[in-house]
């Protein structure tokens, strides 16, 4: 009974995550765990019943341990290969040629008259300072990766979503980009060529390191799912931002400015529309994903495919006479 409950709410999380993202999921586990919903917990066990019963029942005596094994190791080979050429692909940025007009103009900086507010991001309360009104098109050449395993100032529960560092205007023609090398830390976007020529071409100024920050749940869901290689417009405010009892001068602030370097110099945004003009490689963005599920997938089979073959040994009860 305890196999096909675990199984059924893992089958459930992935579902709800695949259909409606992960905010969803942690919400719909709050409140099971927190209130016991009868109905989630019931609907978990009949998909752990149907999985593990068709597994027991239908796979396991028709084809075989052995056979069932065979196509698990082959699929988790095909998995690493799908993953290891997606992530090949993915390293390249679009061609000048595909870049769209909107992406050759500048961002618009212009003066605010909002007022301060406050916004909830998972449990926690936030205050915002509006600085000025932003306008942004710009394609993306890298981001960070909240979620890594070595990146120490986020978490799961961060309110700065993700870093997106974008080029626009000259920068974007022919090509001169490609001879760059773009590469994100944590807070920071670096840049570099061994090419002289290029470093006369290319613009720093046309350059931006951006924190996003979004309060609309779809649009958390966008930005999260941004890429590089992505042609985007947002808009929103450049804003500083704490938690709410914190005082001002400890907010983490914006650049008002693109000229400026180093420390302080890139714009942390609250947006509050984003548009992908054009995608970047989405097709190879599907497959790594969908390759890096697909193999952890396969390895909880594996893992179930033990325990149900097992079962008698394992759960046995030996008298001794």
């Amino acid at each position: 009974m305890i196999i096909r409950l675990l199984v059924g709410l893992l089958i459930e999380a992935v579902l709800l995550w695949l259909f409606f993202g992960f905010e969803y999921v942690r919400m719909s586990l709050v409140a099971s765990f927190g209130v016991l919903t009868v109905v989630y917990i019931a609907i978990a066990y009949a998909l752990g019943w149907i999985v593990v019963r068709a597994l027991e029942k239908v796979m396991v005596k028709t084809w075989g341990v052995g056979k069932i094994e065979r196509s698990l190791n082959f699929l988790i080979v095909l998995a690493v290969l799908v993953w290891l050429i997606s992530w090949y692909a993915l390293r390249g940025l679009p061609d000048s040629n595909t870049i769209q007009p909107v992406i050759n103009t500048a961002p618009i900086q212009t003066k605010t008259e909002r007022a301060p507010f406050t916004f909830n991001y998972r449990d926690t309360d936030y205050r915002v300072v509006p600085l000025a009104d932003y306008q942004l098109p710009g394609l993306i050449v890298t981001h960070n990766n909240i979620n890594a395993w070595y990146n120490y100032y986020h978490d799961k529960d961060s309110v700065n979503l993700k870093d997106i560092c974008v080029i626009w205007g000259d920068n974007t023609a022919d090509n001169v980009y490609q001879q760059m090398k773009f590469k994100s830390g944590e807070w920071t976007c670096y840049f570099e060529s061994w090419d002289s020529d290029t470093w006369r071409v290319f613009d720093p100024n046309k350059l931006s390191n951006n924190h996003l920050l979004a309060k609309d749940l779809s649009l958390q869901k966008k930005i999260r799912n941004l890429n590089i290689g992505d042609q985007v417009y947002l808009e929103g405010m450049l804003v500083s931002y704490g938690k709410t009892g914190l005082e001002e001068k400890y907010y983490r602030a914006s650049s008002m400015s693109r000229t400026d370097k180093g420390n302080h110099s890139c714009e942390t945004f609250f947006v509050e529309k984003l548009e992908i003009i054009k995608a970047g490689k989405p097709n190879w963005h599907i497959a790594k994903e969908m390759s890096k599920y697909l193999f952890l997938f396969i390895i909880i089979l594996k893992i179930l495919l033990f325990f149900i073959s097992h079962r008698k040994v394992l759960f046995s009860r030996k008298t001794n006479y």
